[in-house]
């Protein structure tokens, strides 16, 4: 039985959480919040048996072999830095999982030093459209080769690019694109 953990006990945690009942070989063992009321509720709705408000603690006392960052994305490398440090094996972090190309840079490194795996969960893939062959035979078989794809997203870029992106690879056979642009307008607080 692997020990996991959750950093994070906002909403998009509840999305982390809500599938271990459905894992095989995994278990819930603590939560992180800031917020000790949040925690508690948090650990309450899903049998977390410990709650803890400090990360280093948590890491410390709690041993998990896989944390769930889900905090704000501008401090992911000493999150990730200190999961290494604790000897945490893997780190699925929510998306977006870097914003600055230096910080990207920072956790490809973490993860070659340390041999953490470092992963952010992006489940569209997995949805029927996706799984059902429906799209691939469309894109395979019906259109022939692609040379250029054109795409867009509505909604918050760094929620949703991720998403689209990863969809992009699935639908294309996980081919590397040769070049890549794109352009944002309007804000989105």
């Amino acid at each position: 039985m692997h020990r996991a953990m959750i950093l994070g006990c906002g909403a998009r945690a509840h999305w982390h959480a809500c599938v271990y009942p459905q894992v095989e070989g995994m278990e819930l063992v603590a939560c992180c919040e800031l917020d000790p009321e949040r925690g508690q509720a948090f650990a309450t709705e899903f049998g977390i048996p410990a709650v803890y408000q400090d990360y280093a603690t948590a890491l410390a006392k709690a041993r998990p072999e896989v944390v769930h960052i889900v905090t704000n994305p501008t401090r992911r490398v000493a999150e990730v830095e200190a999961a290494a440090a604790a000897g945490v094996r893997a780190v699925i972090v929510e998306k977006p999982i870097a914003i600055r190309p230096g910080d990207l840079r920072a956790l490809a490194d973490i993860e070659r030093r340390t041999g953490l795996h470092i992963l952010t969960n992006s489940q569209r893939r997995y949805f029927p459209e996706a799984t059902s062959g429906v799209l691939h035979a469309i894109i395979h078989e019906r259109l022939g080769d692609l040379y250029f794809v054109r795409c867009s997203t509505r909604g918050n870029l760094m929620g949703m690019g991720p998403h689209l992106m990863d969809w992009l690879l699935c639908f294309l056979n996980e081919a590397r694109p040769e070049a890549v642009w794109a352009m944002g307008y309007g804000r989105s607080d």
